[in-house]
């Protein structure tokens, strides 16, 4: 057999497939992850196709897989074929869109070992007994020889001709594999009549069938006492893929659930479906999307099928996985990126196994490998955390349903404010259109007060917030209720000013403004990380009116430590989340009422579902709406219905207070009365007028260098062959640009724009998929841009 492989590479260059001869003895099959020969070195490759012959036929010398790393049955063709789609409609390289399926990304780990060379050391020297430490071995991985012997001894070794390095290749990642106890019988229990411990291990055993050593090492179960009774033969002791720990092991199980007329009705329509369509399911915040994501997975379970559901945020995977755990137990397994590689790859390979039928986590989760899929939910499907901002720029949603396709399942696109465009697809047929219009239990929409933040400056109000804010929050306190206040800007305050001069203190690699952050006290760029110290006079002109300017969430939390000293306040924004589980833990502290007021950025307004939230207050509503983005008002409009939809969903009606410069624009206005369709009406109309989506595709082609003259001239001719093409073609795409990025530099590179528009850019993406020009290093495709 000729396999084609893609050598795992970031090298735009080798963007093409190398044919190898399989031996005989190799177990490959497409998908198989496999080393290499690739010029005078061993490479990883992933087998894309395979194919009868001997190589005779390709008229060079085709050279042999040396190994097979990995061999995976199943999930590996419906791999390759989803690839191959997000490397043709994302334009980026194969390899780019396989290492979206590896959690190793670079699964091949290089290792160097000494072995004995034809030259004897002089005896009794320290080299003869390095060398004789090697031969006894047959062989010595680097490291250790280095860490016995030295370095500088090693080298000698190797100069001299007394060893030399043989190269091998291992998997970077191992399977993390556990030991569980397994109940076989107790038909000759009576023989452990006089080994009382033994009898009581049995019998905590047989109630639970099957559990790992740890948990009953935990118990005080020795191991001594587990191999002893794996010796009667009445238990066994199997090795099994690891299970990652979930957030809370032992839940009490949920209580009996009545449904809505909506909610049965869409769990009807879902359930009858045949041809795996996708579905907008518009529901209200706090209508009970979830309880339906959940009535659906146990029915797709029963089946014998697995589920993926995909959340926005790395911070509301432990709240859904709570709720998954509390009904489905131990078939859920969660991928995020905060989880070790070796975590996540055993959490892969138990769906893959079958081992577990539910996987939950944030955008990456769909590349989940999967037995069978019968179900993939995307909850908060408007939520733009779901497109990558990094190489492969894919769109979460439309892979789930590229991959969905494969196995001919549903999806579910969840949420109180859908995206303009999937709503537009969903009225016109392209999609099914589902709607829950009323809350659980008839509970009433919060009461949502405007306030006109001139007016409080004219009344001499210099606070972050409102008289009305902190009237509604001290009810809020006083009551005995919670309360959450949104910010969308972390940090003290948002830049750095000169009064005399106008000089604002910048990042010297990025084209933005440095933030001043009070814990550090330091300036940082929230582009590139750097961090600068806080000049105490001007840089520009030396005088010392130097003044911090805007709120971000750090100010936000001292005034409210100000305003309300009585009440506890813990802040939730990406300062405070960068450590393993640290933005679950924060919410669930604030669900036990360990605290009264969460402020935070957007992460507090995304799902969560707080029963004793009385109140919402939004620092500043208009945050986004200026933005020069298409989606500034869309963006603006979910944020506000979604923070509001927080306040009220327990037996306390809720109340929202939204501070806004711009009361009487309409995103505001609909916001303030939660109507999505009156906002949906207006949008679409601004979408068709300017041929924005859904109306035209968009493609951003983003060119980078850090000679901005070179990089003009570079980008001028890409924009001019394109202008070539599309006369030659008589193509509609239309050719904008190129013109300097919103932000101009970015790590001490300059970013140029070059935007393509068009009905349709399908023609246009095969002409630049196999035009050498654009895959150059700098040149990078964003189809269906987020800007």
């Amino acid at each position: 057999m000729i396999a084609d492989v893609i050598i795992n590479t970031t090298a735009k260059s080798l963007h093409q497939c190398f044919s190898y001869i399989v031996p005989d003895h190799l177990d490959v099959r497409i998908g198989s992850r496999v080393a290499v020969p690739f010029g005078p070195r061993t490479a990883e490759g992933i087998v894309v196709a395979l194919s009868p012959g001997d190589g005779s036929q390709l008229g060079f010398d085709v050279r042999p897989v040396s190994a097979v790393l990995t061999c995976h049955a199943g999930f590996q063709e419906e791999m390759i074929e989803t690839a191959r789609w997000i490397s043709e409609y994302y334009l980026c390289t194969m390899a780019d869109a396989l290492r979206l399926f590896m959690v190793e990304k670079q699964g091949l780990k290089r290792q160097y070992w000494a072995v004995p060379g034809e030259q004897a050391a002089p005896a009794g020297s320290e080299e003869a007994a390095a060398v004789d430490c090697v031969r006894r071995l047959g062989s010595m991985e680097r490291s250790r020889l280095v860490q016995k012997f030295g370095q500088s001894l090693v080298e000698q070794l190797a100069a001299h001709g007394y060893i030399h390095w043989e190269q091998r290749m291992k998997n970077a990642v191992a399977d993390k594999r556990e030991r569980w106890l397994v109940f076989r019988h107790d038909d000759d229990a009576k023989l452990l009549a006089r080994r009382p411990r033994q009898a009581a291990l049995l019998q905590a055993l047989k109630e639970k069938g099957s559990a790992p050593e740890a948990a009953f090492v935990a118990q005080g179960f020795s191991r001594d006492l587990m191999s002893r009774l794996c010796a009667t033969g009445l238990a066994a002791m199997e090795e099994r893929l690891a299970r990652t720990s979930q957030l809370l092991p032992s839940l009490e199980s949920g209580q009996a659930v009545t449904l809505t007329e909506e909610q049965e009705h869409v769990i009807q329509q879902i359930q009858a479906d045949t041809k795996g369509r996708t579905y907008v399911l518009h529901g209200i915040t706090g209508s009970g999307k979830t309880e339906v994501y959940m009535q659906l997975t146990a029915q797709v379970l029963a089946q014998g099928k697995q589920v993926i559901v995909l959340v926005p945020e790395i911070a509301l995977t432990g709240q859904i996985v709570r709720q998954f755990i509390r009904r489905f137990g131990d078939q859920v397994v969660v991928m995020h990126s905060q989880l070790s590689k070796g975590e996540r790859r055993n959490n892969g390979l138990r769906m893959l196994y079958g081992e577990s039928s539910i996987c939950i986590g944030a955008r990456s989760a769909v590349f989940t490998a999967a037995q069978s899929l019968g179900l993939i939910i995307v909850d908060e499907a408007h939520d733009s955390s779901y497109k990558q901002d990094e190489a492969p720029r894919y769109r979460a949603v439309d892979v789930a349903r590229r991959r969905a396709a494969y196995y001919g399942c549903p999806v579910i696109l969840g949420s109180a404010t859908p995206s303009v465009s999937d709503y537009y697809r969903a009225i016109h047929g392209e999609y099914v259109l589902l709607e829950m219009t009323r809350r659980v239990g008839n509970r009433p929409l919060p009461d949502v007060q405007v306030v006109d933040m001139r007016e409080e400056l004219a009344r001499g109000n210099y606070r972050v917030a409102s008289d009305a804010m902190v009237a509604l929050i001290s009810q809020a306190m006083q009551e005995g209720n919670q309360a959450i206040v949104l910010l969308n800007r972390r940090g003290f305050s948002t830049f750095v000013m000169c009064r005399k001069c106008g000089y604002v203190v910048k990042c010297h690699k990025c084209d933005v403004p440095m933030v001043y952050h009070k814990q550090g006290s330091c300036l940082r760029c929230h582009y590139c990380g750097a961090e600068e110290e806080i000049p105490t006079v001007c840089p520009s002109c030396g005088s010392k009116y130097i003044k911090f300017f805007g709120t971000g969430t750090e100010k936000a939390e001292e005034q409210l430590r100000e305003l309300f000293p009585n009440s506890r306040i813990i802040r939730l924004d990406q300062d405070t989340t960068s450590r393993k589980n640290s933005g679950d833990r924060i919410i669930e502290s604030f669900r036990r009422h360990d605290y009264d007021i969460l402020l935070g950025t957007q992460m507090v307004a995304k799902g969560h579902d707080f029963p004793a939230v009385s109140a919402v207050a939004i620092l500043s509503a208009d945050s986004l709406l200026n933005l020069p983005a298409y989606w500034a008002g869309e963006r603006t409009f979910q944020l506000l219905t979604q923070a509001a939809g927080r306040a009220g969903r327990g037996d306390t009606p809720g109340q929202v207070v939204m501070q806004t410069y711009a009361p009487d624009h309409y995103v505001i206005q609909c916001a303030q009365r939660q109507d999505y369709r009156a906002f949906y009406d207006q949008e679409i109309q601004f979408r068709q007028a300017f041929l924005y989506p859904p109306f035209h595709y968009l493609l951003k082609i983003l060119v980078t260098g850090e000679d901005e003259q070179a990089l003009w001239q570079k980008g001028n001719d890409l924009a001019q062959r394109l202008r070539q093409w599309v006369q030659q073609t008589g193509s509609a795409v239309e050719i904008v640009g190129p013109y300097a990025d919103i932000i101009a530099r970015i790590r001490g590179k300059y970013r140029l724009v070059i935007l393509l528009k068009g009905c349709s850019l399908e023609e246009v993406k095969q002409y630049i998929f196999h035009d050498s020009l654009f895959w150059e290093r700098g040149v990078i495709m964003d189809v269906d841009p987020a800007f």
